[in-house]
């Protein structure tokens, strides 16, 4: 089996139409590379957008809006993505 029909079977069925008109294995290869690439950067500045747009308020208690701050920071570490310490401090003060 050529390599083109392992990525092909590897995919979804309903994406199997769309890429299998791809003509060699490299192609299909980088046209899907390409189209979840682009996904994922996008996945990324939302995660650190959503960070920095924190911001404490005194209607929560400082503990659980410590905690919400944590997710937070732990987001972008699970996408690859290392927040500085200093930008880490911004939202608390």
């Amino acid at each position: 089996m050529c390599k083109k029909n392992y990525i092909l079977n590897s995919l979804d069925d309903n994406l199997y139409d769309v890429y299998s008109l791809c003509k060699t294995a490299k192609k299909l290869w980088e046209s899907v590379e390409k189209k979840y690439k682009i996904d994922d950067a996008g996945s990324k500045k939302f995660v650190i957008g959503k960070f920095l747009k924190y911001t404490m308020v005194n209607s929560k208690s400082v503990v659980s809006q410590v905690e919400e701050i944590q997710k937070l920071i732990y987001e972008p570490h699970s996408e690859g993505c290392k927040i500085k310490e200093h930008f880490q401090v911004g939202p608390i003060i």
